[in-house]
């Protein structure tokens, strides 16, 4: 920890404590959460140019969980449409299958 933050961190982490079994039930929570996650919490005065949130990441992520149920659907809709051609059956439209099948979810696809 750098040295200019010990003193305010020592009077916070004291005030905490005082707090800890305060009345007030959010204050208690407060002082609880602070007192349970000190490290995390105060870890960016150590690494000033650590991002706050993980904001950045999930957004780098984001299309890719969007994807993945349609990913799903497209592999589902390929597994149908080898089974209707492998069966020789005389069902005309994927779409019918899917009714036979069941399967709403991707008989908006047809």
């Amino acid at each position: 920890m750098r040295p200019e933050w010990e003193e305010r961190l020592r009077v916070f982490r004291a005030r905490c404590e005082a707090m800890r079994g305060h009345s007030h039930a959010k204050t208690h929570a407060l002082a609880v959460e602070f007192l349970n996650d000190w490290e995390a919490v105060f870890a960016i005065l150590d690494h000033p140019f650590w991002p706050l949130t993980n904001n950045e990441a999930v957004r780098a992520l984001r299309h890719w969980v969007i994807l993945r149920p349609i990913f799903s659907a497209i592999l589902q809709l390929a597994h149908i449409v080898i089974a209707v051609i492998q069966t020789d059956s005389p069902i005309t439209s994927i779409g019918e299958w899917l009714a036979i099948k069941g399967i709403h979810s991707l008989y908006c696809l047809c």
